[in-house]
C-alpha cells in the first residue's frame, strides 16, 4: 500500500523516448542604426519656455530695484536720524547757553521739568 504511484521506467523504455533534435540558431544581423531625429517642440511648449524666461528676467529685475530702493529708504532713514540727532544737540547747546546767561544775569534757576 505503500508502493510508489510513480511510474518506474524500465531501460526499454528510455530508448523509446525520443530527445528533441537542436535546432539551428538563426542568424540575426544588427539592423542599421537610424539617424537620430530631432523631437520637434510644440507652440504650446516654445511660449512656455519663452514665459519662464520672461518670468525669471523680471523676478531678477524687480529684485534688483527691490534691494536699490531698500537702501534709498535706508539712506533716508539715517538722514532724518542724523538731522534729529543734530537738532537735539543744538537744542541742547542752546538751553546750556541760556541756563548760564540766566545764572550770570543773577536770576534763579529753572527746575528741570522747566527748562
Amino acid at each position: 500500500m505503500l508502493d510508489n504511484t510513480a511510474r518506474q521506467l524500465q531501460p526499454e523504455e528510455e530508448a523509446l523516448v525520443q530527445q528533441p533534435e537542436p535546432q539551428p540558431k538563426p542568424q540575426v544581423t544588427a539592423a542599421p542604426a537610424a539617424a537620430p531625429l530631432a523631437v520637434p517642440f510644440s507652440a504650446f511648449e516654445k511660449g512656455l519656455a519663452l514665459l519662464a524666461g520672461v518670468l525669471a528676467v523680471a523676478v531678477s529685475i524687480f529684485c534688483l530695484f527691490s534691494q536699490n530702493q531698500l537702501a534709498n529708504t535706508q539712506r533716508q532713514y539715517e538722514d532724518v536720524q542724523s538731522a534729529i540727532t543734530t537738532q537735539t544737540q543744538k537744542s541742547t547747546i542752546t538751553s546750556s547757553r541760556l541756563v548760564n546767561f540766566q545764572i550770570l544775569s543773577g536770576y534763579p534757576p529753572l527746575p528741570k521739568n522747566m527748562a
